[in-house]
């Protein structure tokens, strides 16, 4: 009796080496290399409850198996397979064994986006990303370009406002000791002699504190300040020097004189003060051609 249990068994297990294969279906029906597939495979076993996954998947160089598991619904069994393959063609997959039993010739096809008859192409040198050479030129430019140019630039025009201020500083007391003098003589009819002088005496000295910034200039006499006269009005000193001496004679002395003595100073003031302006512009346009 144990001798016939014992065949029996014996047979059952070489019966279950190779399950037979009942359906396939393939999710994707269509796959390609590199492409994740899933293999529902329908055996037929007498003892479904023999079917084991395996504990280590098969391994082949040009697939990958991800999850082996048994299935079974009431009188079906069914071994799900997952699975990457990375060869074209269709190819065997190697033997699964599952548990006593063993599930081969197993296949699989898969295609290309390449197609049959195409090849691989050679390795191209990878693209620049659009507008590349012009962001790195326009970085280069900011690096090194621009930080020179705003040097020299600023240079520039710091000098360039320097100069036009030293010639502001040296052209803007005479353009308004000209004004000035204009509406002083537009009213010199209606001033005594003592409130003409001493207004003309004012104008003056305001004039020369705004050239030599020395604010003694206005309370010196006229002969105390023949020398500043003489440094900041060199070409016409000794008119200046005399306009102011006859200020001091006719607001201090109480000395009277007629309207025309009064215009005549002014003429002779004018007349000074448009020579100066002259040389000015003679030398501005000197300054103006060194730059």
């Amino acid at each position: 009796m144990k001798l016939v249990l014992g065949l029996f068994l014996i047979s059952s297990l070489a019966a279950q080496e190779g399950l037979a294969i009942q359906d396939i279906l393939v999710i994707p029906p269509e796959y390609y290399v590199g492409d994740l597939i899933e293999m529902r495979v329908q055996v037929e076993t007498a003892y479904p409850e023999g079917l084991i996954p395996p504990s280590q998947y098969p391994t082949a160089d040009w697939v990958e198996f991800r999850r082996i598991e048994i299935l079974r619904s009431e009188r079906r069994t069914w071994v799900v397979i997952h699975l990457v393959s990375f060869a074209q063609g269709e190819r065997t997959l190697p033997v699964i064994q599952l548990g006593t039993a063993s599930l081969r010739g197993l296949t699989v096809s898969t295609k290309s986006i390449l197609g049959t008859d195409q090849r691989l192409k050679p390795y191209l040198d990878p693209l620049p990303l659009a507008n590349t050479q012009t962001n790195i030129a326009v970085l280069l430019f900011l690096i090194f370009v621009l930080p020179v140019g705003l040097f020299y630039g600023l240079r520039g025009a710091t000098k360039l406002f320097f100069t036009f201020h030293r010639l502001y500083q040296q052209h803007y007391p005479n353009r308004l000791f000209t004004q000035e003098l204009q509406k002083l003589q537009k009213k010199a009819y209606k001033l005594g002699t003592r409130d003409f002088y001493e207004e003309l005496n004012q104008i003056i000295r305001r004039w020369l504190l705004l050239l030599s910034n020395d604010k003694a200039v206005l309370s010196l006499t006229a002969e105390e300040i023949r020398n500043q006269i003489e440094v900041y009005v060199p070409v016409e000193s000794q008119v200046w020097t005399d306009l102011l001496k006859r200020c001091e004679r006719f607001v201090y002395s109480g000395h009277e004189n007629v309207l025309e003595s009064r215009t005549a100073d002014l003429d002779r003031a004018l007349a000074s003060l448009k020579l100066l302006l002259q040389q000015a512009k003679r030398e501005k346009g000197v300054q103006h051609a060194e730059l």
